[in-house]
C-alpha cells in the first residue's frame, strides 16, 4: 500500500478552486473511479498536509494544472488538528484512529483511508477539538486512555462481505470506558463515494459528544469552570422553554466572565437572546434587542475572524429587520466556514423569507446533506417549512413544520409557523389547535408582539404569516 509522500501548496490548491467557482463538493464531484476524490482529501490538500500521489494526480487534473505547479514541501507529521478559536482549554477532544482495513480486495485500503480523512474534515473545526493519531488500535477498545490523551476515540474498519465494501465505526468514551455508539455501513463497490457515510458518522458522533458532555456537567454540579458551565448552560438551552433559556444564559455568562476568550460560550448566549425573541418569552422586546447587540459587539471584540462572530452579527441584523446585512453577515460566515450547517441553514431560510425561495430550498437542502445528525436538527426543519411557506407551498409546509415539532415539541415559535401555514392551506380547525399549542407555551401572543420574528422577511411574506395567524385566531392588541 502505498503512503503519503506527497505535500502540496495548499493555498495554491484552494485559490485555483476558488478562481473556478467550485465547491470542495463540486470539486470531489468531478473525480471517479481510481482518481476519485474525497472532499476531506482536498481539505487536506489545501491545509498542506501531506496526501498520496495518485491523490495529488488526481487533484492537478481535476483543477486543470501540471501536477509541479501545485507541489510545496515534504509531509507534515501528523497531529492534533486546528480547530476554532472558540474553544476552551478544558473543552471535549476526539482521537480519530485510521481505519483498518481488513480484506485484501484492490481499493479497499484506499477506502478506509478516505473515510478517515472525510471524517477528520468533518470534524474539524466543531465545538470539540480533534486530533489524529499514527496507531490502529482496535475502535471499539476501553481499557487504555487515548493515545493523544482525547476524552473520546472514534475508529472503525474497512472489510468484504458478499462482494461489497462493509465500514464499521464506533464511538468511546475514554473516561467512563464505555461505547457510546456504532454504526455499519454498505459501499456497492471500491470506487464509490465515502462523503455520505462520513457525514452520517460525523453528525452521529458530534451529537453523541455532545450528550455525553452535557450529560457530565450536570452531574458535577459543584464544578464552577468555565467549561462545565458551559455544557450545563448548553444543557438548560436544550430545553427550549422561557426558564430554561433564562438558566442557560445565567451560566454561559458566568463561563464568560471566567474565561474572557471562550467565544462559544457568547455565541450561545446570543442564541438564548434570539430565542427569547423568536418565541416571544420577553416582556420587553426592546430590552432584549440591546442585550443582544451587546452580546453580539463582545464576540466580534474577542474572536473577530471566526465564523460564529459573523453568524451572530447576522442573527443580531435579523432581529433588528436588517435583512441585507444579515444576507451580507451570513455570506461572511459561510466563507470562513462553508461547511457550518447553522450558517448555510440560516442563509436558505434568509434568502427564501425575502423573497427567494428556490434560491434558499437550495441551500437547505446544502445543509440538510451535513444536518441529518445535527444537535440542532429541529432548526434546520422548521427552515425548510418556512422556506416552503414563503413559495406558497403549503403542503410541504406542514409536512417539514410538523417534522420540527416533533423533534423538538416544545418550541413556541414552531408551532406559530404551523398555525399560520394550516390556516392559508384551509385548516381552520388544526391552524386554531396550533395557536393555543403556541399560547400554552407561555408566548405572548399579538401582532406587535409579532414584529422581531417577521422583520427578517420581505414585507409580503410577512404580511401572509401574520395573517395566517390572525386566521387561526389571533387577536390585536
Amino acid at each position: 500500500m502505498s503512503t503519503r509522500t506527497i505535500r502540496l501548496d495548499g493555498e495554491r490548491c484552494a485559490r485555483l478552486r476558488r478562481q473556478r467557482g467550485w465547491s470542495r463538493e463540486r470539486l470531489a464531484s468531478l473525480t471517479s473511479g481510481a482518481s476519485v476524490l474525497s472532499v476531506g482529501t482536498i481539505a487536506r490538500a489545501e491545509r498542506g498536509r501531506a496526501v498520496y500521489p495518485s491523490s495529488a494526480a488526481a487533484l492537478a487534473a481535476a483543477l486543470g494544472v501540471p501536477l509541479e505547479e501545485l507541489t510545496a514541501l515534504p509531509p507534515l507529521q501528523a497531529g492534533p488538528m486546528a480547530g476554532p478559536s472558540t474553544l476552551h482549554a478544558r473543552s471535549a477532544s476526539v482521537e480519530v484512529a485510521p481505519f483498518v482495513c481488513r480484506t485484501r480486495r484492490r481499493g479497499c485500503a484506499e477506502v478506509a483511508d478516505r473515510l478517515s480523512e472525510e471524517l477528520i474534515y468533518q470534524l474539524t473545526g466543531d465545538w470539540f477539538s480533534v486530533t489524529t493519531v499514527a496507531t490502529t488500535a482496535p475502535a471499539d477498545s476501553t481499557r487504555a486512555p487515548g493515545a493523544s490523551g482525547a476524552h473520546y476515540r472514534v475508529g472503525g474498519t474497512v472489510d468484504e462481505l458478499d462482494r461489497v465494501v462493509r465500514t464499521t465505526a464506533s464511538l468511546v468514551e475514554v473516561r467512563g470506558a464505555q461505547r457510546l455508539w456504532s454504526l455499519q455501513r454498505e459501499l456497492p463497490d471500491a470506487g464509490a463515494p465515502v462523503v455520505g457515510v462520513a457525514r452520517e458518522m460525523a453528525g452521529a458522533i458530534r451529537r453523541h459528544v455532545q450528550a455525553c458532555e452535557m450529560q457530565r456537567a450536570m452531574q458535577a454540579q459543584h464544578a464552577a469552570d468555565a467549561w462545565n458551565l458551559a455544557m450545563r448552560g448548553l444543557w438548560h438551552y436544550q430545553l427550549r422553554t422561557p426558564t430554561g433559556s433564562r438558566q442557560a444564559r445565567s451560566l454561559f455568562q458566568r463561563a464568560g466572565e471566567l474565561d474572557p476568550t471562550f467565544a462559544l460560550a457568547r455565541y450561545w448566549l446570543v442564541l438564548t437572546l434570539q430565542h427569547d425573541l423568536l418565541n416571544q418569552w420577553t416582556s420587553d422586546g426592546r430590552e432584549t434587542l440591546g442585550h443582544l447587540r451587546e452580546g453580539t459587539e463582545q464576540l466580534q471584540r474577542i474572536a473577530p475572524d471566526h465564523h460564529l462572530a459573523s453568524l451572530a452579527a447576522a442573527r443580531c441584523s435579523i432581529a433588528c429587520g436588517a435583512r441585507d446585512e444579515a444576507l451580507a453577515w451570513v455570506r461572511q460566515a459561510l466563507e470562513r466556514q462553508p461547511d457550518s450547517v447553522s450558517a448555510r441553514s440560516l442563509y436558505g431560510q434568509l434568502l427564501s423569507m425575502d423573497g427567494r425561495p428556490e434560491l434558499g430550498l437550495e441551500q437547505l437542502e446544502l445543509a440538510s446533506q451535513r444536518g441529518s445528525q445535527d444537535p440542532d436538527l429541529s432548526g434546520l426543519l422548521i427552515g425548510r417549512g418556512l422556506s416552503h411557506f414563503a413559495a406558497g407551498q403549503y403542503e410541504q409546509a406542514v409536512q417539514w413544520s410538523r417534522k420540527a415539532i416533533r423533534e423538538r415539541p416544545q418550541v413556541a415559535f414552531f408551532y406559530g409557523a404551523l398555525a399560520a401555514t394550516l390556516a392559508h392551506a384551509g385548516d381552520r380547525v388544526g391552524a386554531r389547535q396550533a395557536l393555543r399549542e403556541m399560547v400554552r407555551r407561555q408566548a405572548c401572543l399579538s401582532s406587535r408582539a409579532l414584529q422581531p420574528v417577521v422583520a427578517s422577511s420581505a414585507p409580503a411574506i410577512a404580511q401572509r404569516y401574520v395573517d395566517g395567524l390572525r386566521l387561526a385566531g389571533m387577536r390585536d392588541r
